[in-house]
């Protein structure tokens, strides 16, 4: 017997086409990376738009398309990944850009984050792995 699932919530957002959405895992916020060189975090407070789902903050800093983010397994940071080859770690809480994951020759195309690992992929035809305990804030 199947169900036809309904939605509870249309998020929309002026930014651009949406490429990928991330749950955070404490499960109160949604990552939605952008065309327009942006990752919007949004999260269900009270009021704002759908059931009460708001943007609470932008991250800016890449110089090209956002086609990937993923959240720290506590849901305090977010990678992000895009057409400018670079990664770039967030901090949830400020927006601020901690810093910059290099490497790839090519766009970079997802990005996953398990424990103190991140991944990333590109059109390079490379994955890098990235240990979060030695990557320099700042960078």
């Amino acid at each position: 017997n199947l169900r036809t699932l309904e939605p509870v919530a249309r998020l929309e957002s002026d930014k651009a086409a949406a490429n990928c959405v991330a749950w955070a895992p404490n499960g109160r916020l949604l990552a939605v990376a952008h065309d327009r060189k942006a990752c919007e975090i949004w999260s269900q407070g009270r009021g704002g738009g759908a059931l009460g789902w708001e943007i609470s903050k932008v991250l800016e800093g890449h110089t090209s398309e956002v086609w990937s983010c993923s959240f720290a397994p506590d849901s305090l940071q977010v990678v992000t990944v895009g057409a400018d080859r670079k990664g770039r770690i967030f901090s949830v809480r400020t927006g601020e850009q901690l810093c910059t994951l290099g490497g790839h020759a090519q766009w970079v195309w997802g990005c996953d984050w398990m424990g103190p690992n991140i991944a990333t992929c590109s059109m390079d035809k490379s994955v890098i792995v990235w240990d979060r305990a030695y990557v320099n804030e700042g960078d």
